[in-house]
């Protein structure tokens, strides 16, 4: 019985000494303000084929997954990626069907497909950019080699 009642106490002590080392619930599932994660924008740039310090990422992104436990993370960027695409192609090939040619520019692919639309795509990761490429009528991802750090 003595064991009982001291294991009892033990126990008690341990969680109420405990249960002020945690932050409250709120705090814990507080959103990064930083975080990308679920935000949208239609910031979509016009591409100049011609400026240098840019780099035009992959059409397909591909998914590395290499850890089991952060899988979902690393594929979340590259999936969101792709469907907004899908979104904007299937616009571009609807709106081509009606008027029989694609958007003539920049100004009229935001206004006919992104705003007409109401398409917001998802916010990409530092560096990335969404650009409107005029001569092949799709949109792309573009890294901003500018703003990497220089190596030495």
């Amino acid at each position: 019985m003595n064991k009982f009642v001291a294991s009892l106490v033990l126990c008690g002590f341990a969680s109420v000494s405990l249960s002020g080392c945690m932050e409250s619930l709120e705090k814990q599932v507080e959103k990064d303000p930083d975080s990308i994660i679920g935000k949208k924008t239609q910031e979509i740039g016009k591409l100049d084929p011609n400026k240098k310090d840019q780099k035009i990422m992959k059409d397909d992104p591909e998914i590395q997954v290499t850890n089991p436990i952060t899988a979902g993370l690393e594929v979340y960027g590259p999936a969101l990626e792709k469907i907004s695409k899908l979104h904007i192609t299937h616009a571009m090939d609807l709106y081509k069907a009606e008027n029989d040619r694609y958007p003539k520019d920049y100004d009229e692919f935001m206004t006919v497909i992104i705003k007409a639309n109401n398409i917001e795509l998802p916010v990409l990761p530092g560096g990335l950019k969404y650009m409107y490429d005029e001569e092949n009528h799709k949109l792309v991802v573009v890294k901003d080699l500018s703003a990497e750090p220089k190596k030495e």
